[in-house]
């Protein structure tokens, strides 16, 4: 399965009213029959799993501009 990194998305975590966090988290994404797989990790979490979801593309039309470094094997 190939990943490609696809950019950092900025989240921000507050409650109305109080001082939240800022934190950054990658967003990755696989073709696979019918659409994507589309990656990310939680950075802040002390035990950082990654989650997962299926973007529905059959036609695979989401294009993005990517790096020539932007992809990862596994």
């Amino acid at each position: 399965m190939q990943w490609q990194f696809i950019s950092t998305v900025e989240l921000h975590d507050a409650e109305p009213g109080k001082r939240g966090h800022i934190y950054h988290a990658p967003l990755w994404r696989t073709q696979v029959p019918g659409g994507w797989l589309v990656m990310t990790v939680n950075g802040r979490s002390t035990d950082p799993q990654p989650s997962l979801t299926f973007l529905p593309d059959p036609e695979h039309q989401w294009h993005v501009e990517v790096h020539s470094d932007s992809h990862h094997s596994e």
